[in-house]
């Protein structure tokens, strides 16, 4: 959560936001960022920012809803980057844009913790909403385990609005973004089932469901005034194969969620920053604001900046490093600066040095 917040910031969204307690049993918090609108209504988009492997320890901190996460993460394998960095990135994009938009209605884009102990999370942001903010939502939009490298991104089918999923489904074909119809199997949930349907007996089910005894256990999620609302719901086709359910079975990370197998190298850069790319246009310049480069860093660079004349690399490091020098070898412009220092000296040594006419690209 504090890596999200922290991107929340670089967007300038911090003073949109704000930290949320799940309830007893969690030590993790919800996000909550709210682009206020013109108009009475509310809409949702959730990511969760939670990761988990498929372990013994995971399944013995389920039973006590989770409460023992932080204590048993130290054997998690996995980077979470599938599911759900990828999520939470296309919802820090949308924060940003309707921040400068000045939307018609109320946004409210929340990251969720807990999702991977019960959709836990959710289920208490829902059971606060009041009355007459369940009048208000008009729907919520789950982003969950897309960008695939080896898979189309899917509307599903069975997790969504029908008119909302037809409406998505022309707006991709009007922008040309690839966007398929896909199911959840039947063993697989996500944080749009509280906004479709939340009482004391749907949450009480759920509980069992997803933490058995623990369902149990008193939480702040029963304590809900009940609703329901439209969904739509966007994740990556045919999410689970077989060694999903083999690692199910033997409680071992050996499926492509949930373990090692989920990785950054396994996220296709393209259809996270695909709606950025400038077709058919070559100018301007691309700003990237980073810590110290990393692989992935590298890779973004490759991918957009063949579509501008300069790109300039604003970098938080001590001091140089390979990512860095690789980024000054393929021709960007680099502005080193100490975490905590100004920008300003840092940007003006770089811009005197490699950009020293003003031109518009």
């Amino acid at each position: 959560m504090a890596a999200a917040r922290d991107h929340a910031a670089e967007h300038g969204l911090d003073a949109y936001g704000h930290d949320e307690w799940i309830d007893w049993f969690s030590v993790q918090r919800n996000h909550v960022i709210e682009i206020p609108g013109s108009g009475e209504g509310i809409a949702y988009v959730v990511a969760h920012v939670d990761k988990t492997d498929a372990n013994p320890l995971k399944y013995a901190s389920l039973m006590v809803n989770g409460m023992l996460d932080e204590l048993v993460g130290f054997a998690n394998l996995g980077q979470g980057a599938w599911d759900n960095a990828t999520g939470v990135s296309v919802a820090l994009e949308v924060a940003r844009t309707l921040r400068d938009a000045q939307p018609r209605l109320t946004w409210r884009i929340l990251l969720v913790g807990s999702e991977e102990s019960g959709l836990r999370g959710s289920r208490a942001h829902v059971a606060r909403l009041t009355q007459d903010e369940w009048s208000r939502l008009r729907f919520a939009i789950n982003i969950d385990t897309v960008a695939k490298d080896d898979r189309d991104n899917c509307v599903i089918e069975n997790a969504s609005d029908p008119q909302l999923m037809a409406s998505a489904v022309r707006l991709a074909g009007e922008a040309g973004v690839p966007l398929a119809v896909g199911s959840l199997p039947s063993s697989a949930s996500g944080d749009h089932v509280p906004f479709s349907r939340t009482s004391f007996g749907h949450d009480l089910g759920r509980g069992l469901m997803f933490n058995l005894v623990g369902g149990l256990l008193p939480q702040r999620s029963w304590f809900t005034r009940g609703g329901s609302t439209k969904v739509l719901t966007f994740a990556s086709c045919d999410i689970l194969d077989w060694s999903d359910y083999v690692a199910g079975i033997v409680l071992l990370p050996t499926g492509r969620l949930h373990g090692p197998r989920d990785r950054t190298s396994r996220v296709d850069l393209r259809k996270l920053v695909g709606r950025m790319r400038r077709s058919g246009l070559s100018g301007g310049a691309l700003i990237m604001v980073t810590g110290a480069p990393d692989d992935s860093d590298l890779a973004v660079f490759r991918l957009l900046s063949r579509d501008y004349v300069k790109t300039v690399a604003m970098t938080v490091a001590q001091k140089e490093n390979e990512g860095i020098l690789q980024l000054k070898r393929a021709g960007a412009i680099t502005v080193l600066a100490a975490p905590g220092a100004t920008w300003a000296p840092a940007w003006r040594e770089a811009m005197e040095t490699a950009w020293s006419t003003a031109t518009p690209g």
